[in-house]
Protein backbone atom coordinates (compact mmCIF):
# COMPACT_ATOMS: atom_id res chain seq x y z
CA UNK A 1 0.00 0.00 0.00
CA UNK A 2 1.09 3.39 -0.69
CA UNK A 3 0.62 4.69 2.79
CA UNK A 4 2.80 2.20 4.53
CA UNK A 5 -0.73 0.58 6.59
CA UNK A 6 -0.99 -2.44 5.82
CA UNK A 7 -4.77 -4.02 4.95
CA UNK A 8 -6.63 -4.52 8.13
CA UNK A 9 -8.36 -7.35 6.20
CA UNK A 10 -5.44 -9.18 4.75
CA UNK A 11 -5.60 -11.64 7.50
CA UNK A 12 -5.43 -15.20 5.44
CA UNK A 13 -3.03 -17.31 5.41
CA UNK A 14 -1.90 -19.77 2.51
CA UNK A 15 -3.62 -22.64 4.30
CA UNK A 16 -7.37 -21.26 4.39
CA UNK A 17 -9.83 -22.13 1.80
CA UNK A 18 -12.62 -19.89 2.86
CA UNK A 19 -13.16 -16.41 3.74
CA UNK A 20 -16.47 -14.11 4.72
CA UNK A 21 -16.63 -10.30 3.20
CA UNK A 22 -19.27 -8.10 4.06
CA UNK A 23 -20.50 -4.60 3.40
CA UNK A 24 -23.30 -4.08 5.81
CA UNK A 25 -25.12 -0.34 5.40
CA UNK A 26 -28.81 1.19 6.88
CA UNK A 27 -30.91 -0.50 3.70
CA UNK A 28 -28.43 -3.84 3.14
CA UNK A 29 -26.53 -6.10 4.11
CA UNK A 30 -24.35 -8.15 1.45
CA UNK A 31 -22.31 -11.11 2.83
CA UNK A 32 -20.38 -13.43 0.14
CA UNK A 33 -18.47 -16.72 1.08
CA UNK A 34 -15.46 -16.27 -1.15
CA UNK A 35 -12.35 -19.44 -1.78
CA UNK A 36 -9.26 -18.86 -2.90
CA UNK A 37 -8.55 -19.42 -6.63
CA UNK A 38 -5.61 -18.76 -8.18
CA UNK A 39 -4.21 -15.26 -7.93
CA UNK A 40 -8.47 -14.59 -6.72
CA UNK A 41 -10.96 -15.02 -4.98
CA UNK A 42 -14.45 -17.48 -6.40
CA UNK A 43 -17.73 -16.75 -5.35
CA UNK A 44 -19.29 -19.98 -3.12
CA UNK A 45 -22.24 -18.07 -2.23
CA UNK A 46 -23.66 -14.51 -1.95
CA UNK A 47 -26.78 -13.07 -0.65
CA UNK A 48 -28.14 -9.24 -0.37
CA UNK A 49 -30.23 -8.76 3.33
CA UNK A 50 -32.66 -5.73 3.95
CA UNK A 51 -31.28 -4.78 6.91
CA UNK A 52 -34.11 -3.25 8.29
CA UNK A 53 -36.46 -6.44 8.30
CA UNK A 54 -33.34 -8.13 10.73
CA UNK A 55 -33.31 -7.49 14.66
CA UNK A 56 -29.28 -7.68 14.52
CA UNK A 57 -26.22 -8.33 12.53
CA UNK A 58 -25.98 -11.57 14.27
CA UNK A 59 -29.37 -12.86 13.14
CA UNK A 60 -28.35 -11.71 9.19
CA UNK A 61 -24.96 -13.77 9.64
CA UNK A 62 -27.21 -16.59 11.02
CA UNK A 63 -29.18 -16.86 8.66
CA UNK A 64 -26.31 -16.48 5.75
CA UNK A 65 -23.64 -18.94 7.23
CA UNK A 66 -27.02 -21.90 7.99
CA UNK A 67 -27.95 -21.58 4.00
CA UNK A 68 -23.96 -21.68 2.81
CA UNK A 69 -23.52 -24.74 5.06
CA UNK A 70 -19.71 -23.29 5.83
CA UNK A 71 -17.93 -21.79 8.74
CA UNK A 72 -15.47 -19.51 6.91
CA UNK A 73 -12.06 -19.44 8.57
CA UNK A 74 -11.97 -15.18 8.44
CA UNK A 75 -13.75 -12.64 8.00
CA UNK A 76 -13.76 -8.51 7.37
CA UNK A 77 -16.88 -6.59 7.53
CA UNK A 78 -16.88 -3.06 6.36
CA UNK A 79 -19.82 -1.10 8.51
CA UNK A 80 -21.05 1.83 7.22
CA UNK A 81 -20.33 3.60 10.96
CA UNK A 82 -17.18 4.47 13.28
CA UNK A 83 -15.17 1.37 13.93
CA UNK A 84 -13.51 1.82 17.68
CA UNK A 85 -10.42 -0.27 18.00
CA UNK A 86 -9.19 -1.82 21.39
CA UNK A 87 -7.10 -4.22 22.52
CA UNK A 88 -7.02 -5.79 18.66
CA UNK A 89 -11.11 -5.98 18.77
CA UNK A 90 -12.81 -3.86 17.16
CA UNK A 91 -16.77 -2.40 17.60
CA UNK A 92 -18.58 -0.63 15.48
CA UNK A 93 -22.31 1.13 15.92
CA UNK A 94 -24.01 0.76 12.67
CA UNK A 95 -25.14 3.98 11.18
CA UNK A 96 -29.15 4.14 10.62
CA UNK A 97 -29.54 1.04 12.38
CA UNK A 98 -29.60 -0.19 16.22
CA UNK A 99 -26.90 -2.86 15.64
CA UNK A 100 -23.59 -2.40 17.56
CA UNK A 101 -21.01 -5.23 15.88
CA UNK A 102 -18.07 -6.74 18.32
CA UNK A 103 -15.22 -8.70 16.40
CA UNK A 104 -14.51 -10.64 19.49
CA UNK A 105 -18.38 -11.71 19.87
CA UNK A 106 -18.63 -12.15 16.35
CA UNK A 107 -15.24 -14.54 16.30
CA UNK A 108 -16.72 -16.28 19.44
CA UNK A 109 -20.29 -16.72 18.86
CA UNK A 110 -19.89 -17.90 15.07
CA UNK A 111 -16.19 -20.24 15.58
CA UNK A 112 -14.65 -18.08 13.07
CA UNK A 113 -11.04 -17.68 14.01
CA UNK A 114 -10.55 -14.85 12.79
CA UNK A 115 -12.88 -11.25 12.29
CA UNK A 116 -11.93 -7.59 11.47
CA UNK A 117 -14.32 -5.14 11.48
CA UNK A 118 -13.68 -1.83 9.14
CA UNK A 119 -15.17 1.36 8.34
CA UNK A 120 -17.45 1.00 4.80
CA UNK A 121 -14.89 4.28 3.15
CA UNK A 122 -11.90 2.67 4.21
CA UNK A 123 -12.71 -0.63 2.39
CA UNK A 124 -13.76 1.36 -0.73
CA UNK A 125 -10.16 3.09 -0.09
CA UNK A 126 -8.13 -0.44 0.17
CA UNK A 127 -10.58 -1.65 -2.89
CA UNK A 128 -9.18 1.11 -5.65
CA UNK A 129 -5.76 0.30 -5.75
CA UNK A 130 -7.39 -3.52 -6.70
CA UNK A 131 -8.56 -1.35 -10.04
CA UNK A 132 -7.78 -2.24 -13.86
CA UNK A 133 -7.85 0.72 -16.13
CA UNK A 134 -10.62 -0.97 -17.78
CA UNK A 135 -12.82 -0.81 -14.36
CA UNK A 136 -12.03 3.29 -15.21
CA UNK A 137 -14.58 5.50 -16.68
CA UNK A 138 -13.60 9.50 -17.73
CA UNK A 139 -16.54 11.92 -16.14
CA UNK A 140 -15.49 14.70 -17.60
CA UNK A 141 -12.76 14.92 -19.70
CA UNK A 142 -10.14 17.98 -18.69
CA UNK A 143 -7.83 20.41 -20.74
CA UNK A 144 -4.25 19.83 -20.23
CA UNK A 145 -2.49 22.84 -17.99
CA UNK A 146 -6.00 24.00 -17.00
Amino acid sequence: MRSGRQNPCSCMTGDEMQFLAGDIGGTNSRLWLLEAAGDGWHTLHERVFDSGAYESFEAVLREFLDRAAARPASACVAIAGPVRERDGAQTVEVTNLPWRLDSRALAAAFAIPRVQLINDFQATGYGIGRLAQQDLVVLQAGAAGA
